[in-house]
């Protein structure tokens, strides 16, 4: 039985389940102190107090602040339980184990990731934005002349207006750029653009403080889908099952088909198989890290998160 097909606790967190791991040589499968889902944002108070019965002290949130800030509703009742931080995320190359500046948002307080206060009977929930302005640029760039000049007017008219996500700009990108490039190729953007805040999720994941822990993004398929491969592929994983657990996400989304269609397609203009997670789409994004770095290993090596990290991560994740 895989995590998936446990029957999911909440009826406002959608596509959630605990990341597990097939043991194919020895026919078992095995739990880690992981979970994933949907952004958390609308959880009840009773549904809170389960989701803390699971025994959650963090979640690792791939989303900014500022997403946060805008989505509904405009108070989340999670955050009576889990203290905000927001991570910085700084450009430059990682050394496995070091540490990254991170503010307490209510307090303005700094801090970094070891040495986080400790709150007696709160949870950390922590933001780490995956759209940084190297990731911004480096998309803007692949776009002739013309069309930066004209998507430039269009990001005025954003500030002017004040859209939620850069809705012009961002539609601008999306049909000319985005679409025709597809869903894998934003996942290899990901793995890229994002390495940094990769780096910072997965370190997070090191500190036995932070676990059990949950990690979403807005949906939990994207984001969160290529995170979790990387984490499931550290401890030992078969491609084949990281990619049906990723195209799970399509059947635990159905629910809220209509507003996930509506947040994607109708107000950035993606396309529809920006809706899809279909298993081809995670078995290509492995080629690719096979063929550009010669295995997941190494790929983290590069991002900084080297072997004694992985190491650490597959220790600190086992029940």
């Amino acid at each position: 039985m895989s995590g998936s097909s446990v029957v999911n606790p909440f009826k406002n967190l959608l596509n959630f389940r605990q990341v597990t791991v097939q043991l194919e040589k020895y026919g078992t499968e095995r739990k880690l102190k992981l979970y994933r889902s949907s952004r958390p944002d609308l959880l009840t108070a009773e549904e809170i107090d389960t989701f803390k019965a699971l025994g959650i002290n963090s979640i690792v949130d791939f989303r900014s602040t500022s997403d946060y800030k805008k989505a509904k509703p405009s108070t989340k009742l999670i955050d009576k339980d889990f203290t905000v931080y927001k991570v910085k995320i700084p450009h430059k190359k990682f050394q496995a184990g070091s540490s990254f500046e991170m503010t307490q948002v209510k307090s303005g307080k700094p801090c970094n990731n070891q040495s986080i206060p400790k709150l007696d009977d709160h949870g950390r929930h922590f933001f780490i934005d995956f759209f940084k302005i190297n990731y911004i640029y480096t998309v803007f760039m692949r776009a002739p002349w013309y069309m930066r000049l004209y998507s430039l007017l269009l990001l005025a008219i954003d500030f002017v207006l004040r859209t939620h996500n850069y809705k012009y700009f961002v539609r601008c990108f999306a049909r000319n750029i985005l679409n025709p490039a597809g869903l894998i190729s934003q996942y290899i953007d990901f793995l890229n653009l994002s390495q940094a805040s990769i780096y910072a999720g997965l370190t997070l994941l090191c500190d036995p403080a932070n676990t059990p822990a949950s990690i979403n993004c807005a949906h939990g398929k994207d984001r969160t889908g290529v995170v979790c491969a990387l984490i499931q592929h550290i401890n030992g994983a078969s491609i084949q099952q990281i990619a049906a657990d990723y195209a799970q996400s399509e059947v635990n989304l159905a629910p809220i088909a209509d507003r996930v269609r509506e947040e994607i397609c109708v107000q950035l203009h993606m396309s529809e198989t920006f809706l899809q997670t279909k298993e081809k789409t995670m078995i290509d994004l492995f080629a690719y890290i096979e063929n550009t770095w010669g295995s997941v290993s190494n790929y983290l090596e590069s991002i900084g998160f080297g072997e004694d990290a992985q190491d650490k991560l597959r220790k600190n994740l086992s029940l």
